[in-house]
């Protein structure tokens, strides 16, 4: 998890016991109390939700990058073995 991700959860952390403070303090009938306290819940389950999403899709794009970054060295090194055995020259380029 980058920076970013950990100051966002901490921040919906926080908004989320700031708000069930404030529900639980505020003068209010238990009826509207409890209404605040589930559409509170619930927006803090989206949010949650959509910091995950968030972090699928990260990890999704930088497992594709280290594949693609793996291939392309791979590649090059295969040529480089090509090349060395054609050649006829050992890896340390001295003629054999």
């Amino acid at each position: 998890m980058n920076g970013t991700s950990k100051v966002l959860l901490a921040a919906l952390g926080g908004a989320v016991v700031g708000a069930g403070l404030a529900l639980l303090f505020a003068p209010a009938s238990g009826r509207e109390t409890r209404d605040r306290l589930v559409e509170t819940a619930n927006s803090a389950k989206n949010g949650v939700g959509d910091l995950i999403n968030r972090g699928k899709d990260y990890i999704s794009s930088a497992s594709r990058q280290a594949k693609n970054e793996f291939d392309r060295v791979a590649d090059e090194v295969i040529d480089h073995s090509r090349n060395v055995k054609n050649s006829n020259v050992n890896p340390v380029n001295k003629p054999m």
